[in-house]
């Protein structure tokens, strides 16, 4: 048995793709969201530095299915300047947060690690990596993952747990229950040993025999087709709940800050949670200044070297200034984001903003009319939906199948590319269940078209089964909804709307960027951070319109 000394230890970050994160929009539309800075640094950079920390990290893996080339200047800049390999991997297609980790078992493996932390880039916290470690080796189970307590009100958002509170071992685990279980919570960052490649082999193996079984049945071949694929392994689901209770997990619970970043406004407020978290283990990278010859900052400030603040400016609290930013003569900033070349001359006092070259066009969406393409081979449910929509001052068309609807926005042919150019569509709503295309198949047909795949695309069911609806998540659907439709679904659909844009002049945008505002709408006394308004920083008098986590 090797020493703790002699053993290497690998880090998994897992960051999602172009699907996923649409809650982050409109930031995350000219960048991808493990990029998006928070306290100064990309997201993905927070975990990535508490992982140097780690005793013998031999390699930091990002497993994702973005395009490599948008994070290739990224990981070749991190590696040189953490001195550790940061490599991506990019999956063919979502495999689950365990399957992922089971495609590149191979390549993780290739330093014989004797530990392997897997975190989530979306992530806020302080990231006890090294204590979770030391406790791991103590507990001897396959695992070990973090936990924190939170209130009874906010657990079930989350995977609650119940773990043995002499022994630390995972007793019971549940994902996002219905009634309450526990006020302890999994956040999202896990150590195991190399032996957690056998448990999601095993459940892999066990659906392809399932899959067999249920072949050879002649009842069961008749039934719908709603199995989750064999490679497609969930770890919260598929590994923890099985596991729990024999005595192969354990837990550590962290008694710091915690958050996840599903939104625009909770960017902001990790970004705080991170610059004070500076105050603390790196306060040199903190700004400072008393208005004499350079500008006043007030709290816990970032300022990149290469941004000009005019000396009679007053930054802070809870500022992050990025590259190339200018900020002109007696600007107010108050917990704000400041994206890369950024210009903001003359400013009165703002408060809670994130300001960038956001792709989106010069005029508010919000007043035009919104066009929602619903489609249902039921003539009943299309006109229920219709009728809602409409009630709701939206543009409605409809067709009866999900062929129909890919010649409606030319994805039948050659001319998808196109389509964009003459057709404008905010959302589309289809069924799960039609003869021909599914609205499964629908919904995989507009997320690998390079022109509608930013559209957001709801589906409908009457069936509620919980692994189609995971399914459709999975693949880049925005939500799902049960039959009957009801007017307070709509109406979540039209702020679903609101909250994406305009992601068909994404384009046309990028040829002009004009600077953008997302600022928060909430007073002082409000405990809410994700109630957050999106306005053109030219043109004050501008409608607004909301955007909700």
């Amino acid at each position: 048995m090797r020493s703790a000394v002699e053993e290497k230890v690998v880090a998994v970050i897992m960051v999602g793709g172009p699907t996923k994160g649409t809650r982050f929009r409109p930031l995350s539309l000219n960048i991808p969201k493990p990029l998006f800075p928070i306290a100064g640094q990309p997201m993905v950079h927070h975990p990535i530095s508490a992982c140097k920390r780690i005793p013998n990290l031999a390699q930091i893996y990002l497993v994702g299915f973005y395009e490599e080339k948008e994070f290739a200047l990224y990981v070749s800049a991190i590696s040189n300047e953490l001195k550790v390999p940061v490599r991506y991997l990019r999956e063919d297609k979502p495999h689950g947060s365990a399957g992922g980790l089971y495609q590149f078992r191979n390549l993780i493996m290739e330093d014989d690690p004797s530990h392997i932390f897997l975190l989530n880039c979306d992530v806020c916290c302080s990231f006890p990596l090294p204590e979770m470690l030391e406790a791991h080796r103590k507990y001897g189970g396959i695992g070990t993952l973090l936990v924190i307590k939170v209130s009874p009100e906010s657990a079930n958002q989350f995977g609650e747990l119940v773990a043995d509170p002499v022994t630390n071992e995972l007793l019971h685990y549940t994902e996002k229950p219905e009634t309450f279980v526990s006020d302890r919570i999994n956040c999202g960052v896990y150590v195991f040993t190399p032996d957690i490649f056998t448990a999601i082999r095993d459940v892999s193996f066990q659906r392809k025999d399932t899959a067999i079984l249920r072949r050879v049945s002649s009842f069961e071949a008749l039934q719908p087709a709603t199995r989750i694929p064999a490679d497609f392994v969930r770890l919260d689901q598929d590994i923890l709940s099985p596991l729990a209770g024999k005595k192969q997990l354990y837990t550590y619970e962290t008694l710091d800050f915690w958050e996840q970043i599903k939104s625009p406004g909770m960017s902001l407020r990790c970004s705080g949670l991170y610059l004070s978290q500076f105050r603390l283990t790196s306060p040199q990278v903190l700004a400072s200044g008393d208005g004499t010859k350079s500008a006043i900052v007030i709290g816990d400030v970032y300022i990149h070297p290469s941004a000009k603040i005019h000396p009679t400016a007053k930054i802070g609290p809870n500022v992050s200034i990025s590259a190339n930013a200018r900020v002109g003569p007696g600007v107010r900033l108050i917990s704000c984001i400041i994206l890369d070349n950024v210009e903001i001359m003359v400013f009165s006092q703002e408060r809670t903003m994130a300001v960038g070259d956001l792709s989106s066009s010069s005029s508010s969406s919000s007043s035009q009319e919104l066009h929602v393409l619903a489609v249902d081979d039921s003539f009943v449910d299309r006109k229920v939906i219709e009728r809602l929509l409409r009630i709701s001052a939206c543009k409605v068309t409809t067709v009866e199948s999900g062929t129909r609807a890919l010649q409606y926005l030319g994805l039948d042919g050659d001319n998808g590319s196109s389509a964009l150019k003459d057709l404008k569509v905010n959302l589309i709503v289809t069924d799960y269940s039609m003869p021909g295309l599914t609205g499964y198949e629908l919904l995989k047909k507009i997320k690998e078209s390079s022109a509608f795949r930013e559209i957001p695309v709801v589906i409908m069911s009457s069936e509620n089964i919980q692994p189609r609806i995971e399914q459709c998540m999975t693949e880049g659907a925005e939500d799902f909804l049960l039959k009957p439709v009801k007017l307070a679904d709509v109406k979540r659909l039209t702020e679903l709307i609101m909250r994406s844009g305009e992601p068909q002049e994404e384009d046309k945008a990028k040829h002009s960027y004009p600077n953008r505002i997302l600022q928060n709408n909430t007073d002082s006394s409000s405990s809410s951070h994700d109630d957050v308004s999106y306005v053109d920083d030219d043109t004050p008098s501008s409608k607004r319109m909301k955007l909700e986590s």
